[in-house]
């Protein structure tokens, strides 16, 4: 949305994922949180407010080009155009074949988790929020947007477990913005979730990046900061990709990937002069 979706509308294509394409669809599955509805609004992309923003249909398909498999959709975010909005989006997501969870025409298809397939292995996502930009209760978006209920999202999880699913991955978007550690509820709902039997909770809505925790030894990103959210405090540009590996007979192995985040975001390799500095100190 907002000046991004302004320049995705003027044609610039292949524009917010050009830099990271190569490892992001060398992935088996790629995840994130979509962060805005895709909806055809004549070409606005923001509402009255700053804080009320939507991308173009265009934005679907740099989605799909840029190798994701499967988004999250709940978050504060789901409802800012509303109804029609959110419906759009989960058919723009359809279109290009981009599987999403956390909303929909129901609130039990909003719960429903997204099932990918790869390599004889089946990984399950389920998307819940804990924020919301009005009272969550009183807002019509409470019948179509999965809210972090953690006695709710535990019998979801369990239910993946039951059917046989080999990966189970909650993504959850709560927390307090701008603060560099996650408050008692995060910490209480995500340590819930691995007790249920996921295997990792990846966090976001802070917009900067929170602690990683090993809980019963699986891991909770509590939150990984922004991607393609420009902001101008600058613990916002600063933020986290993270690889999960999963084999047979093996414990998970999680690889960190530092962003520099931008409406063109870079993954960022390590500073080897640096490490060659610091060498020759040692020697």
């Amino acid at each position: 949305g907002r000046a991004l979706g302004k320049r995705i509308l003027s044609g610039q294509k292949d524009l917010p994922f050009r830099n990271v394409r190569t490892e992001i669809s060398g992935a088996d599955v790629a995840f994130a949180n979509l962060e805005s509805q895709i909806s055809e609004q004549k070409g606005q992309t923001e509402g009255s407010s700053n804080y009320v923003f939507t991308g173009p249909p265009q934005g679907a398909d740099e989605l799909a080009n840029a190798g994701f498999d499967v988004v999250s959709t709940a978050n504060n975010h789901a409802w800012d155009f509303g109804e029609r909005a959110l419906k759009e989006t989960i058919d723009n997501l359809k279109r290009v074949n981009v599987l999403h969870a956390g909303t929909g025409e129901t609130l039990d298809a909003a719960y429903a988790p997204a099932i990918v397939e790869r390599n004889g292995w089946r990984v399950g996502f389920l998307a819940v929020t804990g924020v919301f930009n009005s009272p969550f209760e009183d807002s019509p978006a409470r019948d179509h947007v999965a809210w972090a209920d953690p006695v709710l999202v535990a019998l979801k999880i369990k239910e993946l477990r039951h059917q046989g699913v080999d990966v189970v991955i909650v993504s959850y978007h709560g927390g307090v913005e701008y603060s560099p550690d996650p408050d008692e509820p995060t910490r209480s709902f995500t340590r819930a979730c691995i007790d249920a039997g996921a295997d990792a909770v990846i966090g976001h809505h802070p917009h900067v990046t929170q602690g990683v925790e090993w809980y019963n030894g699986k891991p909770i990103f509590y939150s990984l900061g922004n991607f393609v959210f420009k902001q101008f405090d600058p613990w916002t540009n600063l933020g986290l990709g993270v690889r999960l590996t999963f084999r047979d007979g093996h414990p998970m192995q999680v690889e960190y990937l530092p962003v520099a985040v931008d409406f063109q975001p870079k993954f960022l390799a390590p500073d080897k002069r640096s490490e060659e500095r610091r060498e020759e100190k040692e020697c």
